[in-house]
């Protein structure tokens, strides 16, 4: 989680953003985000009855992988729709919004 925090806040600070008040306020919701995919596969992964990590996370994978994968891919939709508003508040929330379910997705299935 901390990773994923650090990524978009990174990729804010590439973008040249300073830390303002839409920052500061999608910060909060950055956070609340990237915790999501990683507790689903988590709680799966833990309450799996199998013998090793492997057998565990590939029930895991099995019983949320398409759970997860619908979350972001809505999640990640509904930041897009919010690139075409002309509100700079907005267009830097789909641009937080969209730069967190891609990191929080790649953290949770790649390094879980």
């Amino acid at each position: 989680i901390a990773g994923i925090v650090a990524s978009v806040l990174g990729a804010s600070f590439w973008l040249g953003w300073s830390l303002g008040i839409a920052e500061s306020i999608a910060s909060v919701i950055v956070i609340g985000l990237s915790v999501d995919y990683a507790l689903h596969l988590a709680h799966v992964y833990c309450e799996a009855e199998m013998d090793t990590c492997a057998e565990k996370m590939e029930h895991a994978l099995e019983v949320m992988g398409l759970t997860v994968v619908a979350g972001a891919a809505t999640t990640f939709g509904s930041g897009a729709f919010m690139f075409a508003c002309n509100l700079t508040f907005f267009s830097k929330m789909a641009t937080l919004i969209t730069l967190t379910i891609f990191f929080s997705f790649c953290y949770s299935l790649g390094f879980f």
